[in-house]
């Protein structure tokens, strides 16, 4: 399972670089350039809408592999309050944008604040219906690099296929487990609604396979989203339905 585990939506959305004019950067990885004295690496890019009705939009920030130390703050029609590092390892723009047919929507703009912290940084932004943010019009993904030397050469969006998972039961209305195999070390999780708030987090150390479990009986009905991280990186994301 890769992390683009929502619905993909009509490919209506163009994510275009405003520098460099050419075709759709939907699904690709870009590379911001810095050092880690850099007081911020940016990028930007705009959204245009192809089709032939209005459609409104929020960005949901992902960080994926993202250095410990460092900040960031993605803006999304205003610039909201910058964060640190796991934090919000998963992010929902407060605010939503109507981009209308034929239309070109320039707000975007990503930051990520080195603070003398070398290494790279792997987000992903995702352009989601603002009313049901499961379904994805568009992606980046972005790799900022503030390093002395190199990013490795295995900094990927794409989860480990030799990391195992399942979640059940799901639905779940209470004692909810989750089974993770191919993996060693201490793994933590957690469970985040469509808009990105933290709702339970929980740890454990793994040898090859093993259960996590968690209580979702407090959970209001709804999707949810449980990140499985080791070391900081995300290894896989599962989706959980919360059904009393």
């Amino acid at each position: 399972m890769s992390l683009g585990i929502c619905s993909m939506a009509f490919s209506q959305i163009v994510i275009l670089d405003p520098i460099h004019p050419g075709g759709d950067l939907n699904g690709a990885t870009l590379d911001a350039l810095g050092s880690p004295s850099d007081s911020d690496i940016g990028v930007s890019v705009f959204v245009y809408n192809s089709g032939t009705t209005d459609v409104e939009l929020k960005v949901r920030r992902t960080e994926v592999d993202v250095t410990s130390g460092t900040r960031n703050v993605t803006c999304w029609v205003v610039c909201p309050l910058v964060v640190n590092e796991g934090d919000e390892v998963v992010q929902l723009s407060n605010l939503s944008a109507v981009v209308p047919a034929g239309d070109t929507n320039e707000t975007f703009y990503a930051h990520c604040y080195p603070d003398n912290m070398d290494g790279c940084s792997l987000f992903k932004y995702e352009w989601v219906d603002a009313n049901d943010p499961s379904v994805v019009y568009a992606y980046v993904n972005v790799v900022y690099s503030h390093t002395t030397t190199s990013c490795a050469a295995n900094l990927s969006v794409e989860e480990s296929s030799s990391i195992v998972t399942s979640i059940y039961p799901n639905p779940s209305d209470g004692r909810t487990f989750l089974n993770i195999e191919g993996v060693v070390g201490e793994i933590s999780y957690e469970v985040s609604n469509l808009l990105g708030q933290r709702s339970l987090i929980g740890k454990s150390h793994i040898e090859n396979e093993g259960v996590l479990n968690f209580d979702a009986a407090a959970l209001k009905d709804g999707v949810y989203f449980v990140t499985i991280k080791n070391n900081g990186k995300v290894l896989k994301t599962e989706k959980l339905v919360v059904k009393h």
